[in-house]
């Protein structure tokens, strides 16, 4: 029987470690910040820019999109638990502290925008597909989400364990 190595086991559980601490943070002091409500609208404000630039009409009030269907962002759809899995996920694989600032500050940056993108295409499946709308906020973008996630960190992990040329 194969036993999983030191390493996974501490990957593993600095992980799980991490989790816990960016939970915590998440529903005991950020939800509850100013904030947090601050961070919605600039979804929400972000997400109008981007529809107004693919030639939608939208307006937005505050955390709320409005223009032939009315969308408001609330709490699990502001893209932190997937920031937060990859943050802690980053955190916790060896690496040099520069290495994991880099892939966090690039991770999130990347995943805000595949969240604002998520964001602006259910209010055009909400607007254009309605009977859609559900299938698509519940099912298929989480799991798009979570798959960005996941990528990422392969992506961010796969470079350090690359080969170096020499140039």
């Amino acid at each position: 029987m194969h036993r999983p190595s030191d390493g996974v086991i501490r990957f593993c559980a600095t992980f799980a470690g991490l989790q816990v601490v960016a939970q915590a943070g998440y529903y005991g002091f950020f939800l509850k910040s100013r904030l947090f409500p601050a961070y919605l609208h600039l979804l929400a404000e972000s997400a109008a820019i981007l529809l107004r630039l693919v030639g939608r009409t939208v307006t937005c009030e505050f955390d709320t999109l409005h223009g032939g269907f009315e969308m408001s962002i609330r709490t699990g759809c502001d893209g932190i638990q997937a920031i937060a899995i990859l943050a802690t996920a980053v955190l916790a694989f060896p690496s040099s502290w520069r290495r994991r600032a880099q892939g966090i500050l690039a991770g999130v940056i990347l995943l805000l925008g595949i969240n604002i993108l998520r964001i602006a295409t259910l209010f055009v499946v909400g607007t254009d597909w309605p009977q859609h709308f559900q299938s698509f906020h519940v099912e298929v973008w989480p799991a798009l989400l979570i798959l960005c996630t996941a990528l990422l960190w392969v992506a961010w992990a796969s470079t350090l364990a690359a080969p170096r040329r020499l140039a």
